[in-house]
Order: structure tokens, then sequence, then C-alpha cells
């Protein structure tokens, strides 16, 4: 399929946005147990959370490059296919997060209805697992797409610019804000949708440009943030991950990087090999909701980093996760009235 073909970047880097979630949540594991971990290992867990932190806003990125530019015009479909597509997996897994980590509080008898109801209120409100705060961001974002369609349809670059401009100047001088009582608000140009705004604009770019000059710039970001996020946790004896932010100019940059080096890239895979990555890229939604969950039971059955070195730990456990979490989405998706669920 010719369409396929020529968008074969932004499947692989999809599935390569998934599995790098799940190496973040991997490393996380390990960088969290700073005052008692090797300090070689802690290093290794570092470089590999660095490496992939800009795998979240790359979701948003790649939102901002589809969904964004292909909104039909009809808010009753675009809606009606959000809460298929989204809130409906995202309800399930809520559920099955609910259950898993707070069941024994709901069904245990000396808590009353009140109790349970205001336990189930809270967790839905901030969420049943610490991952699904992307699903309350992306359909925020989700929501914003018909009133940005004409905007970026009318494809103004400067003032494209402009805004992208402005989010990322803002992403430096942020400090600033939380230091000092500066009234001007910059809410209007900060937050994920400039994630939004800037994959669009990239994806209509069409010159090529410099892998070398992108990977360059790339280890340039890897090596800052290694190096400040251990100055900082050094400091305080504990994991910090104030460099990792999503709206920090490090992971921003780290992000234009990545996402110019799938599109302009020019390996040939092979057809075998694009047909994995773009399963993992079918099913990322459901991996993501899913992934935690088999992280946890991974941990719990003594499968962690430390069963082997650091450097191998991290990307066998990734695997197995990864395996596991499709697995589990792609059997549910077989299942005619669970498949709506999966994700």
């Amino acid at each position: 399929m010719p369409d396929q073909a020529r968008l074969q970047w932004a499947y692989s880097l999809r599935a390569a946005a998934t599995v790098a979630v799940i190496v973040l949540h991997v490393s996380v594991s390990a960088e969290d147990d700073f005052a008692t971990i090797p300090f070689h290992s802690w290093l290794i867990a570092n470089i590999y959370d660095s490496a992939v932190r800009w795998c979240v806003p790359m979701f948003v990125m790649l939102t901002g490059t589809f969904a964004l530019n292909n909104y039909g015009g009809d808010l009753k479909i675009f809606l009606g296919k959000t809460f298929r597509r989204v809130v409906v997996p995202f309800a399930f897994w809520s559920l099955v997060y609910l259950l898993y980590y707070n069941g024994a509080d709901l069904f245990h008898h000396q808590i009353n209805l009140h109790q349970k109801t205001a336990l189930i209120a809270g967790k839905l409100a901030s969420g049943t697992a610490v991952h699904l705060w992307f699903v309350y961001m992306i359909l925020g974002m989700y929501f914003l797409i018909p009133i940005f369609n004409q905007w970026v349809r009318h494809d103004n670059k400067m003032e494209q610019i402009f805004f992208i401009s402005l989010w990322f100047l803002l992403l430096f001088i942020q400090p600033l804000w939380d230091k000092y009582d500066i009234n001007f608000d910059i809410s209007y140009f900060s937050g994920f949708l400039g994630y939004m705004i800037l994959g669009n604009f990239l994806f209509k770019r069409t010159r090529k440009s410099s892998v070398v000059f992108w990977i360059i710039i790339f280890i340039g970001a890897i090596i800052y943030t290694c190096i400040m996020t251990f100055n900082i946790s050094a400091s305080t004896r504990a994991m910090n991950e104030n460099y990792m932010d999503n709206f920090t100019p490090n992971i921003a940059i780290s992000c234009v990087c990545i996402y110019m080096l799938f599109k302009d890239n020019r390996l040939k895979l092979s057809p075998a090999f694009n047909n994995w990555i773009n399963k993992i890229s079918e099913h990322s939604y459901g991996i993501y909701l899913a992934h935690i969950l088999v992280l946890d039971l991974l941990f719990n059955n003594g499968i962690t980093y430390s069963i082997m070195p650091v450097a191998i730990s991290i990307p066998l456990i990734t695997i197995l996760c990864l395996s596991i979490s499709y697995t589990v989405v792609y059997l549910l998706k077989k299942i005619p009235f669970l498949r709506v669920f999966a994700g």
C-alpha cells in the first residue's frame, strides 16, 4: 500500500515510543533506589531513562501529525470515535487497576458504602494507576482538535512558528515564573498543546535534513539530562526527575531530534521486521494501558532490574513486558465482547 509505505516512519516512531515508555518505567525502578544501588548501575539506568524521555511527548506530537490534520469537520462523528477508541478502553483498564490496587479495600466488610464511593471517586479523579494521567491529558488534546484544526489547515507558517517559538521560549524562562511573582499569564502558550502544534508543523516540513546533525544534538541532550539529573539527585541523595520533565528544553529538543530522525530516515527495513513494528504500533494504546500491570506483576514475582547487570536487565525486562502486554491486548481483541476494551 503506497500510503502505508509512505508513512512507515510514523508507524515505526509510534512503536519506538511504545517501547521507550516501558524502558522508562523499568529504568525508573532502578533509579528510585539511588541510596542503595551501586553507582555504576544507577548511572546506566539513568542513561537509559534519559535516552527515552521523549516518548510521552512524542505520542502528543503524533496526535498533532495526524489527528489534528485529519479532523473532518463533523464534531459528532469525531467525539463518537474518540469515545470508542480512547474513553472505552481507558474506562475498562481504569477498572482493572482499581480492582488490582484497591480491590481489598473495596470488598473489605469494615469499609462502608460511603467510604467505598469516596475511594472510587478519588481514584477515578486522579487515575487508578500512575501512568493513566496520560489519558486524561490526551483527552484534553483531542477536545482541542476541532478548534485548532482550521488554523493548521490554513497553514500559515509564520503564525505557527510564532506560537511554537513562544512555547519553546517559555520552556526556558518557566523557572522565573516559579521563582518570582510575575503576573503575565503564560498558560496560553504552555503545556502539551505546544507538542501537538510542533508535531503538525514538523510533519509538513518537506526539506530533508542531516541525520548526523540530529544525532549529535540528541546525544548532547542525553548527556545534559544525565549530568543534571545526577547532580541534583546527588545533592538530595534521592532520585530527582526535574531535568527529565516533559517541559524542560532538553526533553523538547530530544523530541524534535527523534521526530526528524524517523521522518527523514533513509533506512530500508525488511518487510518482516516492518510487520512486527506495525503490529506494535497498531496495539500501542492497549500496550500502554496494560504495561504497568504487567511490570508490577513481574516486579512482585522477583523479576526486577537486580536479577542481572542493569545494562542487560532493563532491555530484557522491557522485551518481556512488551511481549506479555502485546499478547494480552492481542487476545482481548480476538474476543468479540472484549475487543472494544482492548485499546
